[in-house]
């Protein structure tokens, strides 16, 4: 249910900037009329040309943003590592930033002079501006998710090795590289949990601060960090499933029955997306 909304979710938001750009297109090529027009009669014709774009290009943008927060909210869904407390206050804020967008978007809709639509596009330049960084936010917690789920995989993983290694050296099997492939293994599986240990405290000082005022760079800089570390935590992943995905074979050629030793073969050769 949760990954059809989602695909569905993905469809609207890819249309709304279509849209966007559509109007957007329309508005310069307007903007341009005007700037070159040079008969008084003709420029008011295009000036208010250019009025009723900038509204259905403020509409558009609204709707773009809009469709782009529904977006992260279902993809937050999706995430089964997403608590229910965290999922909930998350579908609170988008719910609050949506209200706030369709009001606007409201008034936009019903105005109907120059002074009006600037006022409007400053706000909704504030209110995006604002938005942006808990956007980045959320969409950061996605990555945050997904690592996370990555990190339980290779925890299980990590304990079929175990048992795996302790077979073959109780059973003195000599087996080429094998030492080192486990000391590998251990050693990517270690520094990407450390990674990953660093970038949920770089994420939790980021919703701290988003939940105030005036840090929205400090905000954006924790994200990143956040962000840089995650993928740290998934470039060590993909190494120890190569590197998993190597002892299973050489274990097999030394006539090991992976699957009975390490309870099944499926657990310890889960996929690192």
């Amino acid at each position: 249910m949760h990954q059809r909304a989602f695909l569905e979710a993905r469809e609207r938001h890819d249309i709304a900037v279509g849209e966007y750009n559509s109007e957007k297109k329309e508005f310069l090529r307007l903007k341009a009329e005007l700037n070159s027009c040079d008969d008084a009669a003709e420029c008011d014709e295009i000036r208010a040309d250019v009025i009723a774009s900038t509204k259905l290009f403020l509409e558009a943008s609204i709707d773009r943003v809009s469709e782009h927060m529904i977006k992260i909210r279902e993809q937050l869904a999706l995430s089964e590592y997403i608590s229910a407390e965290d999922l909930e206050e998350a579908d609170a804020r988008i719910e609050a930033d949506l209200e706030a967008l369709a009001e606007l978007k409201a008034k936009v809709e019903t105005a109907d002079t120059e002074a009006e639509i600037r006022q409007y596009s400053a706000e909704l330049r504030e209110m995006v501006g604002e938005m942006k960084h808990r956007a980045n936010l959320r969409t950061s917690q996605v990555l945050h998710f997904r690592a996370s789920g990555l990190m339980h995989s290779i925890s299980n993983a990590q304990v079929k090795i175990e048992k795996l290694d302790s077979y073959v050296q109780e059973n003195n099997i000599e087996i080429d590289g094998w030492a080192d492939l486990v000391a590998d293994y251990n050693a990517e599986v270690e520094v990407a949990s450390n990674a990953h240990v660093e970038a949920q405290a770089k994420m939790r000082e980021a919703h701290e601060l988003s939940l105030q005022t005036g840090n929205t760079e400090e905000v954006r800089m924790k994200v990143q960090e956040s962000q840089e570390l995650v993928h740290e935590t998934q470039l060590h992943l993909r190494t120890a499933h190569q590197l998993l995905a190597e002892m299973i074979v050489k274990a097999r050629q030394a006539n090991i029955d992976v699957d009975a030793v390490a309870e099944s073969e499926a657990e310890i050769g889960g996929e690192v997306q």
